[in-house]
């Protein structure tokens, strides 16, 4: 398979297995940005010291898996099957399958297949290894980062969750998603914390 023939592939065996976004990255080195490190140093992070811990690490894909040249990323529908519970209610993604099992096996399954067409090395990542997901979503194509700090994909919004598979193979790469959010303010209106900003940053010492 040529890398443009297993990017359809992979971009069709992830719609089919429930992907309502899915894109290709090549695996650079990527540098971590100022703002980062500005957000740390205003105490934004509460006591999340370990993500800035890992800073360095996320700045290279090789840390997570030595040998990847591509990684394919997905953005999975919230599992809600029941309708919203009244205030204070428990955060979308937190209802119905742990997302990690549940797209971690859907991911395994595609890798699978993938192996079946093509040999390769590949690891699932779900929340779990020190990647800057939704930078990558985004240099993917999956969609763009709204004033709220999430993924927003077009037509689905933000309540998505994110997985990627790294694979040892050259993939053509998608197109980066352009920056398209309405700038409405209604997630800063509508956050119970007050923890967002105009300048879309998080203070996860307001975040409930």
């Amino acid at each position: 398979m040529t890398p443009a023939s297993l990017q359809i592939w992979i971009l069709q065996a992830l719609e089919a297995a429930g992907a309502v976004a899915a894109g290709v990255v090549r695996a650079e080195r990527m540098s971590v940005p100022d703002e980062a490190h500005a957000w740390f140093a205003a105490g934004n992070a509460a006591g999340m010291s370990y993500i800035k811990e890992h800073l360095t690490l996320r700045e290279d894909p090789e840390n997570v898996m030595p040998g990847v040249r591509s990684i394919l990323c997905a953005a999975f529908p919230y599992d809600v099957k029941s309708p919203p519970s009244p205030p204070p209610a428990i955060a979308g993604y937190a209802m119905g399958e742990d997302y990690h099992v549940r797209v971690r096996r859907v991911l395994e399954t595609v890798a699978k297949q993938l192996n079946e067409r093509i040999a390769c090395r590949w690891r699932v990542c779900v929340d779990t290894a020190p990647l800057p997901e939704r930078h990558l979503a985004v240099q993917a194509g999956l969609g763009f980062i709204g004033t709220n700090t999430c993924l927003i994909v077009p037509g689905v919004g933000p309540n998505v969750v994110l997985g990627e598979l790294l694979v040892d193979l050259e993939i053509t790469p998608t197109e980066p998603a352009p920056r398209s959010c309405a700038r409405c303010n209604r997630c800063i209106r509508d956050c119970p914390g007050g923890a967002l900003s105009k300048d879309g940053r998080l203070d996860a010492r307001r975040c409930l």
